[in-house]
Parts: C-alpha cells; sequence; structure tokens
C-alpha cells in the first residue's frame, strides 16, 4: 500500500468501529494474491471506502467522473484509487483501465448490480463482473455489506455496518463450458450473485 492509503485505511478503520459499529468477516483463510476482483451489493456512495477498509489489499474502483470535479472529495477519490466511468453507457476506457488494472495484479472493486439499491434488497446482476473475469481471467470474491443504505441508524450501534466475504471462485469452474462468451459472462455473474445471497442469509442483526 502506498503511504497515504495505508494511512486512511488505519485512520477509517478506526473511526467506522467507532461509529458505524463496523464488523468485517471472511478475510482470513482467503487467497489475496493475484489480480482479483471484489464482487460486492451496493447500497451507498460510502461503499467503496467501507469495502476497501475492509479488504486486506489496496484496492482500486470505479467512481461517476462528475465526482472527480468536486472540490476536495475529487482530491479524496483519487487519492483513494477511484478512477472514472461515464454514467449510463459502456465506457470502454473505463474498462480498459480495469483490464489494464486485473493484469497488474491489482485488486478490484466491481459493484455487481451495477447501480445502487436504495432499499438494501439486492438487485439482478450485470454482465460486467463476469466479463472482466473471465476476459482477465482472474478470481473473483464476493462480498456482502449490509447496512450502508441506512448508515443514520447504524449510527453507534453495535453491530451496525457489516461486511462479509465469501469464497473466493476460480474461472477453472468455467472453463469447460462451451457456449456464447456472452452466456458465460451472465452465467459467472449469476454465480457471483447467488454467492452474495448466501452471505446474505448469514448477516445476524
Amino acid at each position: 500500500m502506498t503511504f497515504y492509503y495505508l494511512l486512511t485505511h488505519k485512520i477509517f478503520n478506526v473511526l467506522f468501529r467507532v461509529f458505524y459499529g463496523l464488523r468485517i468477516s471472511g478475510v482470513k483463510h482467503r487467497t489475496w494474491q493475484g489480480g482479483l476482483i471484489v464482487a460486492s451489493n451496493h447500497q451507498c456512495f460510502m461503499d467503496p471506502i467501507f469495502l476497501g477498509v475492509a479488504a486486506p489489499r489496496e484496492m482500486f474502483y470505479f467512481a461517476k467522473e462528475e465526482i472527480f470535479s468536486w472540490p476536495f472529495i475529487g482530491y479524496l477519490a483519487r487519492k483513494y484509487n477511484a478512477f472514472p466511468t461515464k454514467r449510463g453507457v459502456f465506457d470502454i476506457e473505463a474498462i480498459r483501465t480495469a483490464n489494464r488494472l486485473l493484469q497488474q495484479q491489482k485488486l478490484l472493486l466491481v459493484f455487481i448490480e451495477g447501480t445502487r439499491s436504495r432499499t438494501g434488497e439486492l438487485l439482478p446482476p450485470k454482465l460486467g463482473v463476469g466479463m472482466m473475469a473471465w476476459q482477465n481471467q482472474v478470481d473473483i470474491i464476493p462480498a456482502y455489506i449490509y447496512g450502508s443504505y441506512r448508515l443514520r441508524r447504524v449510527l453507534f450501534h453495535y453491530p451496525g455496518l457489516m461486511i462479509k466475504f465469501g469464497d473466493r471462485i476460480s474461472m477453472e469452474e468455467f472453463s469447460d463450458i462451451e457456449l456464447p462468451r456472452k452466456e458465460i459472462y451472465n452465467l459467472i455473474s449469476h454465480r457471483v450473485m447467488e454467492q452474495i445471497k448466501a452471505l446474505k442469509t448469514t448477516i445476524k442483526t
């Protein structure tokens, strides 16, 4: 990790545990080496920071391009490894950036639903996770985040905000499947979502 990332990682970890009762599980006994995707549900604009704090490695993530023009917020986003993407379109430049990071053996965060859930309920998975994992032949670690859609209600609540990581999903599982690429992407994304749903059932509030 860079010094800035390591410093903020430690500070935010303490702050989120104090203010939001953050609890993290499933980090140990996972293999985190190499190019890797963390695929998570999405409830709040703060999710990339929460998940970045929870992960044991420096994480990179997509962020809507508008925030990079915001004073201070844009600066923090860059420092915390965000890179811009256009909303509502297939942004080839953002995908190329993500692919390059994975080929450089980085850890990439992708929100499998493609947008935020305002209610906390899981939305249908998009193809992006499956596409990037298959094209770069990198594994996926599913993650489920609970409570971030209602941050005010989990303030000083213990446990409040919870993040759980699941078992690593290898692309070798899909290597013998003879289907068009788009269908393979879809199959991978749905496999990941099944894992996220399973993680959700283990959350005790």
